[in-house]
């Protein structure tokens, strides 16, 4: 399996820990009586700045993942090999992750926003480099 699929692979992983951190932070507080079920609307992130940075962090890693999958699917499905696309998927997921850390991890503050917005631009760097490597293989 190459880097590509592996990075897909990490993505998607990565996105499941974040969805298992949103369970646990809403189950912990549903068994200890201090919320309701129905408190965790898809619409509202209730009152804790953490638990909304979290629900953001699994948001900007669902909205990214089916434009990844679907470079390297056609990159695998091309059987377009290179080592620039194998490294620019390898910096693609160190991005993804480090984004998604800081956005968890640390309060909004305009450093913790450039830090995030320089990782995400990164990201999509790496995603135009990618698919103008398969470009140029295929054309």
């Amino acid at each position: 399996m190459n880097i590509s699929l592996w990075s897909l692979l990490i993505f998607a992983i990565w996105t499941m820990i974040i969805v298992g951190m949103i369970g646990y932070f809403r189950w912990r507080l549903i068994f200890s009586r201090q919320k309701e079920i129905k408190v965790f609307r898809a619409d509202y992130f209730c009152e804790s700045d953490f638990y909304r940075r979290l629900m953001r962090a699994h948001i900007n890693c669902t909205e990214n993942l089916p434009i990844f999958a679907a470079i390297v699917f056609i990159i695998y499905a091309t059987q377009t090999q290179s080592i620039i696309i194998d490294q620019l998927a390898a910096i693609f997921i160190i991005a993804r992750i480090f984004q998604s850390i800081i956005h968890i991890s640390f309060i909004e503050t305009n450093r913790t926003a450039l830090s995030r917005f320089l990782l995400f631009s990164v990201q999509q760097f790496c995603m135009v480099g990618m698919i103008g490597c398969l470009l140029s293989a295929i054309l």
